[in-house]
């Protein structure tokens, strides 16, 4: 190992800025094909039409928050004037080109918010002054723009970490299971065959590292980058590479968020409240809340629908858990219609990146260093 290598220097933050860059993660088919007995053809067409379709939106390195430090999530509520589109274009590009932005997403139904976003940081003071910087000193008239905010603290305390892919493909996976006469009629993005690649491409080994193209985007010698991967793997700050997907393109257009209060000194029901988040697959995060308000827990879910949501949350929570409305005090549920990834400027259509808290570890740690 190099003396004096850091997670956080130019070189390694250089190195983890190219893992995000078009073919420096690539499938291994080899190993696809020995995980997943079907031909390589097959995998290789379907890789294709899966990225065609919008489902792999590319590959990305996973980097651990707890490692880096940067492990504060807050989320920002927020009530605003849809009606004034240009305030709104305005304000938009400021939070999809926030480094510290991870997520950007329209709330519908009867709540008083219609926007959320959220952050990552390594304290409250951080993310603060990153509020000031990039929205409240550069966006004309914001105070008016904006009606309403409440801002959320999610603190590491986790009851339950997962992705928004692994729950998707979850899904699709159990669902495929109770569909046992699934019969392919053309090529779909969530038929057995498709599902069935997806799910290979989270296993070790499904995934490969192109060091070459990483030195074509860094100019490193070889031998640099591969002392670097190596120490980044060793120290957890590269857990793995997976693939970038969008849940909306599975068919998962509903993220339901519930926002709790719950009695944390009643210990048999958190017991049993913990249980149900664990068992529930369409569950993918909880973690707990400080922060405005008396509001102490939040979880993120995932679902075709509204009705789905409604049925399990009588099904999975209030028939399963005895006295669920004395540990439960309050609960505010809130319905994001999936990340906003893409806004017209000057009449054309530009895309940003959507929603992953890894590409957004990357972009802080790169934003530091003043790389772009």
């Amino acid at each position: 190992m190099a003396v004096g290598m850091r997670f956080d220097d130019e070189v390694r933050v250089n190195i983890l800025n190219a893992l995000r860059k078009p073919y420096s993660i690539q499938p291994n088919i080899s190993k696809i094909q020995k995980l997943t007995g079907l031909h390589q053809l097959t995998i290789k067409n379907s890789l294709k039409f899966l990225k065609q379709e919008g489902v792999v939106l590319g590959f990305i390195p996973n980097v651990s928050p707890k490692a880096t430090g940067i492990r504060l999530v807050t989320i920002m509520l927020l009530d605003i004037d849809l009606t004034d589109k240009e305030t709104f274009n305005h304000f938009m590009k400021h939070a999809l080109t926030d480094p510290f932005v991870f997520s950007v997403n329209r709330i519908i139904g009867s709540s008083n918010w219609n926007l959320m976003i959220e952050f990552i940081s390594t304290s409250v003071e951080e993310i603060d002054d990153n509020l000031n910087k990039w929205f409240f000193e550069r966006i004309p008239n914001i105070a008016s723009y904006v009606r309403n905010k409440q801002i959320l603290y999610c603190v590491p305390a986790v009851h339950k970490s997962g992705s928004v892919y692994d729950a998707a493909i979850n899904l699709l996976l159990e669902k495929n299971k109770k569909n046992k006469n699934n019969e392919e009629k053309g090529m779909q993005a969530d038929d057995a065959v498709r599902v069935k690649i997806l799910d290979t491409l989270r296993k070790p080994g499904a995934l490969s590292i192109n060091a070459s193209q990483i030195q074509k985007y860094t100019k490193y010698h070889m031998s640099t980058i591969k002392a670097s991967l190596k120490f980044l793997k060793e120290k957890s700050i590269l857990t793995r590479v997976l693939p970038n997907i969008s849940s909306q393109k599975l068919g998962f257009k509903l993220m339901p968020i519930n926002i709790y209060v719950v009695d944390t000194s009643n210990k048999k029901f958190m017991q049993a409240l913990n249980n149900a988040f664990k068992e529930d697959k369409n569950v993918f995060s909880v973690t707990e809340l400080v922060g405005e308000l008396d509001w102490n827990l939040v979880s993120f879910q995932l679902y075709e629908g509204v009705k789905e949501f409604h049925h399990d949350q009588n099904y999975k929570y209030l028939e399963k858990i005895k006295n669920y409305y004395s540990g439960v005090r309050n609960r505010m549920t809130l319905y994001a219609s999936g990340p906003i990834v893409e806004l017209e400027e000057k009449g054309k259509t530009v895309k940003y990146d959507s929603g992953s808290r890894s590409v957004a570890l990357v972009n802080v740690l790169a934003f530091k260093q003043g790389l772009k």
